[in-house]
């Protein structure tokens, strides 16, 4: 362990700064041991320090904090998985009524709802704000049908932070400090402003946009309150680690130990673009090692929460920056640890060598919502890619970093792989990049960095 220790330490000092990551923080729990290793400041413009305690935006890693309060509701007999969302919040209305029927807790969990899951409306502070989004879900469009395809949806998430609510009639937050943060120990987790200001924190980082620009503060911090169980968690690399170990463990008398093995195991009949999904979890296969996982990604940053149950493993990531490079910097950690250290090397991607008339299937308009098109088209053995954004898009986006400036969009290449995957040409990382989705043999979709988008010409 002191030799990953070591070359982990030398890899953040060596990488951040030329990948536009001001801060970074790692840990890793490995064999009974544990070390945290952390680089860097809390922002480029009042620099402070990173250390344990600093907090960072996990992002999306809140969803299994989410599904663990869900489970323990599960284990007292309060919420059932299986359940209509209809039982627990009766006025649910969606824009596809069968969908409103019959969606369940656990459709809610593995991302196979099906409508779209990145609208984002702000219904303000208070407690009412989750209730209030929840409301709003009747405009959403039903993209995928109702259980059918895995596609990331963090309204999804919103809805089943709505569902622990009314179950413990407080707030989410609320529900989730007592439920999870509070028995496990977790004492630098925060959902509050007012908690997290009192502390070491970080602000986000990025390029505005500008080629070549220098590392800059965004402006744009605070998650809208109704997205906290999508993504609105703040917390240090030490908790975060230890929020890993404890999914590894026997439950410290939380959760029963068949119950986080339950949340590691495929809950749904489709699969993602890496592998399968289980209650919250991504679950994926690295060479022969099962992994369990989840990345998370806002404003204020990046984080990645690694499982490796076989290795009784655990790697916890945090970085303040949210360009690609900050993307690369936690794929060459995954790496160091998964594959420099366990041994557990991917296997090789093999490019699929599609007839023109398979290529033909691939091409056409995709729609990603909310004025973001992808324009599809066949170039040899490979699919060009052309991105079209609406100005109510870019609009969108002002509103966050003003000083915006859009870049030309340079045509992306896709490399098709065996079984309709595909690797994006020149990105980093080993594993495929997105899949086309088939649904009765056609293709109806193409799902990339998650989400699915419907094929519409």
């Amino acid at each position: 362990m002191s030799d990953l220790h070591e070359r982990l330490r030398r890899l953040i000092a060596e990488r951040a700064e030329p990948l536009g990551v001001p801060g970074v923080a790692v840990g890793v729990f490995h064999e009974g041991e544990r070390f945290l290793t952390c680089h860097g400041v809390t922002s480029t413009a009042n620099p402070l320090p990173v250390d344990e305690t600093t907090l960072f935006a996990i992002g999306s890693v809140t969803k299994t904090v989410t599904a663990t309060a869900v489970m323990r509701l599960v284990e007292r007999g309060e919420i059932d998985l299986a359940a209509p969302v209809r039982r627990y919040i009766p006025e649910l209305g969606l824009k596809d009524p069968e969908a409103a029927e019959h969606v369940t807790v656990l459709h809610l969990l593995n991302h196979t709802a099906g409508w779209e899951g990145d609208r984002v409306v702000d219904t303000g502070r208070d407690d009412g704000a989750l209730a209030a989004y929840v409301a709003t879900m009747a405009e959403f469009e039903q993209v995928m049908p109702l259980g059918a395809v895995v596609s990331y949806n963090n309204a999804a998430l919103s809805l089943a932070g709505r569902v622990v609510e009314k179950v413990m009639g407080t707030t989410y937050e609320a529900a989730v400090k007592d439920l999870v943060l509070e028995p496990l120990g977790l004492t630098h987790s925060f959902f509050d402003v007012a908690d997290i200001v009192t502390r070491r924190f970080v602000v986000g980082h990025g390029s505005k946009g500008q080629a070549g620009g220098a590392t800059e503060v965004v402006g744009q911090w605070l998650m809208e309150r109704c997205a906290a169980p999508a993504g609105g968690l703040f917390c240090g690399v030490g908790d975060l680690l230890d929020y890993g170990r404890f999914h590894l463990g026997d439950g410290d008398g939380v959760l029963e130990p068949e119950t986080l093995r339950r949340m590691r195991r495929p809950s749904t009949a489709g699969t993602s673009t890496d592998g399968d999904v289980g209650i919250s979890w991504f679950l994926r296969d690295a060479g022969g090692v099962r992994v369990a996982e989840h990345t998370g990604g806002t404003t204020v940053g990046v984080a990645l929460l690694t499982l490796v149950p076989e290795h009784g493993l655990v790697l916890a990531v945090l970085a303040n920056s949210i360009g690609a490079g900050a993307g690369e910097l936690l794929e060459e950690v995954r790496a160091l640890v998964l594959e420099g250290h366990l041994g557990a090397e991917p296997e090789p991607l093999v490019p699929a060598n599609l007839a023109e008339e398979q290529l033909a299937e691939l091409t056409g308009v995709y729609d990603r919502g909310e004025g973001h098109l992808l324009v599809m088209s066949a170039d040899g053995d490979r699919v060009t890619v052309e991105r079209r954004f609406s100005d109510e898009l870019i609009a969108r986006y002002r509103e966050l970093m003003p000083d915006l400036e859009v870049p030309v969009q340079e045509p992306i290449t896709l490399v098709p792989l065996a079984g309709d995957a595909f690797q994006q040409a020149g990105r980093p990382g080993k594993r495929p990049h997105g899949r086309f989705v088939r649904l009765d043999g056609k293709i109806v979709a193409v799902e990339w960095s998650g989400r699915v988008a419907p094929k519409i010409s």
